[in-house]
């Protein structure tokens, strides 16, 4: 069997993802990055280059809320960008989103994924948890209505 596509390795993440609760993909993302982080300090090869790459909770010697605050930190600093690449009906890759999100939650995280590698070059590990965390928000929401949430949070925050 040769080696699988990062597209279909990618939409694999994606669907066992969009299984896990919110909070559990909070805690998954913080995980994502303090192993990245461990993984580059180490020299060690990064495991979250490969979307379907697994870290087994107990590796990580973080407690839960430590994990969240390393999630909700790195949201945090992301927020604008998000907002700006999800909701900018001027940003070309607008539309895109748009139309994924009317097949679902993962459709638009896939494409969302995609972006976010493509965009910003992150890991394809990291970017699918921030991808399907996205997606299932908006998908509780109307997309619109969504946007005009986070467009208060994002001018809070500045």
């Amino acid at each position: 069997m040769g080696e699988q596509s990062v597209a279909f390795k990618m939409q694999e993440a994606v669907k066992g993802l969009s299984e896990l609760s919110d909070s559990a993909l909070e805690l998954e993302l913080g995980r994502r990055l303090v192993q990245t982080k461990a993984d580059l300090e180490s020299s060690s090869s990064l495991r979250f280059a490969e979307p379907l790459a697994r870290v087994e909770p107990e590796a990580v010697m973080f407690s839960s809320g430590d994990l969240l605050f390393v999630a909700h930190k790195f949201l945090d600093n992301v927020n604008g960008q998000m907002y700006s690449l999800v909701c900018d009906a001027k940003d070309e890759d607008n539309k895109k989103l748009r139309e994924a999100y009317s097949t679902g939650v993962e459709s638009l995280a896939l494409v969302l994924s995609g972006f976010l590698v493509a965009t910003f070059g992150w890991l394809p590990g990291i970017a699918s948890v921030l991808a399907v965390l996205i997606a299932k928000r908006f998908l509780k929401a109307t997309y619109d209505t969504a946007c005009q949430i986070w467009e208060r949070q994002v001018r809070a925050q500045e």
